[in-house]
């Protein structure tokens, strides 16, 4: 289990929400069921989900969960936008607010990609392995076929690879 306060994505998307509850402040009664509930959901899913994934036992579960928090980032993104079209926001908050909100979403990606490249954040949706073909099991069978002549460590990883279609043996070739 991770500590999420050590995270430094988690330390500026909490500080991102505490900020965006401070703007908003300013917002007309009017909004305080639309636009401003729209933009303090959003805005705290962002450090809860890191938090939330950060407490599951898989880098699988975790990854989702940073989507899930990028997904939000980008929602925030679009609300803060309206906001600031609407004239609700001044030009200098706004500007500061889509600043941080663009940085959070390139730490969410960065973290994302480094899960990936390890082998660890997908959950290998078999789905993605199958589209657009009528012989899984054939498509399978080749892969397995070529993973029997290597260490099973490795399995994991290369089927993960073949799943998300990086691998020699998705089509069917076999490289060895």
């Amino acid at each position: 289990m991770r500590d999420f306060r050590k995270l430094k994505v988690w330390e500026k998307s909490h500080a991102l929400t505490v900020q965006v509850y401070q703007a908003i402040t300013k917002f007309p009664a009017a909004e305080k069921y639309g636009l401003t509930a729209q933009i303090r959901r959003c805005c705290t899913s962002i450090p809860a989900n890191i938090a939330e994934g950060c407490g599951r036992e898989s880098d699988a579960n975790f990854g989702r969960f940073l989507q899930i928090a990028l997904g939000s980032a980008c929602e925030l993104e679009y609300h803060l936008l309206l906001s600031h079209d609407l004239h609700l926001i001044e030009d200098s908050q706004y500007s500061s607010l889509q600043t941080q909100v663009v940085e959070v979403k390139q730490m969410l990606y960065s973290l994302l990609k480094k899960l990936r490249a390890d082998g660890q954040a997908d959950a290998c949706d078999l789905r993605a392995a199958f589209s657009g073909t009528a012989r899984p099991a054939a498509r399978m069978g080749h892969f397995f076929r070529a993973q029997s002549r290597k260490k099973p460590s490795t399995y994991a990883v290369d089927f993960c690879r073949f799943v998300a279609g990086n691998s020699p043996h998705r089509d069917g070739l076999n490289a060895s």
